[in-house]
């Protein structure tokens, strides 16, 4: 991303790395069970990946990632097989799961300590990812090193802590292995795997769709407003949600055969008193991050300030105090029309005019250069300058919906039933406010003009019959 491939790009590199990752396993696998010692091809191996990897800090191209990416997944493909045959030789019929376990948790946790490390790192250096690349070398130097350190299989190390030769050599464990077929269930088991392996895809890609987030470009990444100043980007997420609340309820009526009340056994009585259910879907969270924008190109092109944010002379307590629902007869407000570019009393009589002759109606800030208007408190940067106010500093109006239905089951027949159902979506027809509204030089700053776009925008009930049988 950081060197401008796409998609595109990116499905070449990662898929290329793999087939060439899955291939070299079967070359590999075949070598070692003729190889008299497995431990030169592991350290063949680890040696090419860690060579490998650093290289990307000096890339200026995604076609030298692809060479690089090529080799380290050769590495991978050709120590994975005489490696896990290194572990089977020491493993017996009784730990061969405590073995491989450890083996596979080990792995998993390194997974998860590399990124962690990295990111500790990113947030004392931001940006300096080709450091981090070059840095990758230690691990892997350590690793190559601790390979000269490991014996060649439980016999081997018996052998060099006794002075007594091995009873068994790898070359008769290989043909043992070769002339031996294998399980039914082994073989059942592989064709599930490779099954999966054909759905399966990189998580790369994932990595890719988290660029699709709020605030990014079509260049899948988003240039600093300040390159000297990197930690001016560090804010809350466009999407993220601080609290949530779900309550999903489904509630049998103890009513009928087998309930509590009204059990007495009628036919008539049981089929219309029983069967009932109630369900009800309710989530209510705090709103959507908001925020408020100077959209000119003062310090940046305009094209990459998109997301600056404007001057204020308020602190942080002082700003989400003025945010709410305010109903005026001008509209509805998520900020305090105070600090808008309104005639209040003007706005009462249904009118919508500015408090200042010259400036447009509704803003949030006037012009540089120009006289603040009475109660701004959100002011254009100046030339060379970018906002002083956080990105996303408070919540937008409260999030609820509740969806509710009521369920007649009817038996028909041992086997077929027949059920009703009446539902309803956002019962309480509540409205679910959407601040977008938050260019202060907008003639519609502060101002809802729209709810969250879903099926809870407004209260539907339909009926619903079916058969099941």
């Amino acid at each position: 991303m950081v060197l401008g491939a796409g998609a595109v790009s990116l499905g070449i590199i990662e898929g290329a790395a793999e087939a060439v990752n899955s291939l070299l396993k079967l070359v590999s696998g075949r070598a070692s069970d003729k190889a008299p010692t497995k431990r030169p091809l592991v350290l063949l191996g680890y040696s090419v990946s860690s060579a490998a990897k650093p290289f990307i800090a000096v890339a200026t191209g995604w076609l030298q990632v692809f060479v690089i990416r090529i080799l380290d997944r050769m590495g991978k493909g050709i120590r994975s097989a005489p490696r896990d045959a290194m572990l089977a030789s020491w493993a017996t019929p009784q730990s061969r799961g405590k073995v491989y376990g450890f083996h596979q948790a080990m792995d998993n946790l390194g997974a998860v300590v590399g990124p962690v490390l990295a990111t500790l790192f990113l947030l004392a250096y931001p940006s300096r990812y080709r450091t981090l690349f070059a840095l990758t070398i230690i691990p892997g130097a350590i690793a190559v090193t601790l390979i000269f350190f490991v014996p060649e299989s439980a016999a081997e190390s018996s052998a060099a802590g006794t002075g007594a030769p091995s009873e068994r050599s790898p070359r008769s464990s290989a043909e043992e292995a070769a002339s031996t077929r294998m399980p039914r269930e082994f073989t059942a088991f592989m064709l599930v795997l490779s099954l999966f392996m054909l759905g399966n895809s990189t998580d790369a890609f994932l990595l890719l769709k988290l660029t699709d987030a709020a605030g990014t470009g079509q260049t899948r990444f988003d240039p600093l407003i300040d390159n000297n100043n990197p930690n001016a980007e560090y804010a809350r997420a466009d999407f993220d949600t601080a609290q949530v609340f779900n309550l999903n309820t489904i509630y049998e009526l103890p009513f009928g055969r087998g309930r509590r009340w009204l059990n007495s056994g009628n036919g008539f009585v049981d089929r219309l008193v029983s069967g009932w259910e109630v369900t009800s879907i309710i989530r209510a969270s705090v709103g959507a991050p908001i925020l408020i924008t100077d959209n000119r190109g003062t310090l940046n092109r305009a094209g990459r300030s998109a997301r600056q944010t404007p001057q204020t002379n308020l602190t942080l307590p002082q700003l989400k105090a003025l945010l709410g629902v305010f109903q005026t007869p001008c509209g509805v407000f998520g900020i305090d029309p105070n600090v808008i570019n309104i005639d209040l009393a003007k706005c009462q009589q249904g009118i919508r005019a500015s408090r200042v002759a010259g400036l447009n109606a509704g803003i949030g800030a006037a012009p540089f250069g120009s006289a603040p208007f009475p109660g701004e408190v959100f002011f254009l940067n100046g030339p060379g300058q970018t906002g002083n106010l956080p990105r996303n500093f408070d919540n937008g109006p409260i999030f609820f919906n509740w969806d509710a239905s009521i369920i007649k089951n009817i038996r028909l027949t041992e086997k077929t039933h027949f059920q009703l159902r009446a539902e309803a979506f956002n019962v309480l027809n509540h409205a679910n406010f959407f601040y977008a509204g938050n260019d202060v030089s907008s003639t519609s700053f502060g101002r809802i003009t729209s709810t969250f776009t879903s099926s809870s925008a407004q209260r539907v009930i339909q009926f619903v019959g079916r058969f099941e049988f």
